[in-house]
């Protein structure tokens, strides 16, 4: 009998950033995310037989930290362009190519793509699948070759669950600081493209200390606020 686990990739850097959308990368909300949704597989004692991921940073970055979670070699996960085009039958195709070796298989890649093929498949799946959401599919056929519409039943729904506070914070903050980073670099850059290797640490470095002190203002008015009532 065959499965398939489809992955939306997790949290990544916002579009309205200057970032081409392809080179949008994971925030560290994200990578967390990630890996607690594989952890939870991981319990159920899934092993992949293959992991196949759009080749976009932040889809990557998500297969690769399935990947060692589940004990499967990241080297060996493949890309196909065609998940992040996302062209008309793409992820049925790629799915009907699979070698029918493969009893265990992880596509990871992005909506609508991802939550459309999910209701193709089971034919009553009506989510929105959040970033880093996962639904688990057994297939009514034994061969990838057959697979058809409503041709398989839903097994698996995961996501990732709200978190304490601090870790929460920790994350935003590391996620600040990404973005600080790469956005006064993007304008250093513009001004003087020379400079712009010779600054990069001191760059980090302030990003560093501006979003800890963006992060502790917060807090503080946070305080402030509560005192007062």
């Amino acid at each position: 009998m065959k499965t398939i686990f489809l992955v939306r990739h997790g949290k990544a850097v916002s579009r309205d950033t200057d970032i081409p959308d392809y080179n949008r990368t994971l925030l560290e909300r994200g990578r967390e995310n990630s890996l607690q949704v594989a952890r939870r597989l991981k319990k159920q004692k899934i092993k992949p037989s293959l992991i196949i991921s759009s080749p976009a940073p932040r889809a990557l970055g998500t297969a690769r930290i399935f990947a060692r979670q589940l004990g499967y070699n990241p080297r060996s996960i493949r890309t196909r362009k065609a998940i992040y085009d996302q062209t008309d039958g793409t992820l049925l195709n790629i799915v009907r190519e699979i070698d029918e070796e493969c009893d265990n298989v992880i596509l990871i890649g992005h909506n609508p793509s991802i939550n459309d093929f999910a209701l193709f498949l089971t034919g009553n799946f009506n989510k929105d699948m959040p970033t880093c959401g996962l639904v688990g599919i057994k297939l009514k056929t034994g061969t990838w070759k057959e697979i058809a519409k409503g041709g398989g039943k839903l097994k698996i729904y995961d996501f990732p669950k709200p978190e304490n506070k601090s870790k929460i914070i920790k994350s935003f903050q590391k996620d600040l600081e990404k973005i600080l980073t790469a956005q006064i670099g993007r304008i250093i850059g513009e001004l003087d493209a020379a400079i712009k290797e010779k600054i990069e640490k001191p760059v980090k470095k302030s990003s560093k200390k501006l979003a800890k002190a963006f992060v502790k203002k917060i807090k503080s008015t946070k305080d402030k606020k509560k005192r007062r009532k």
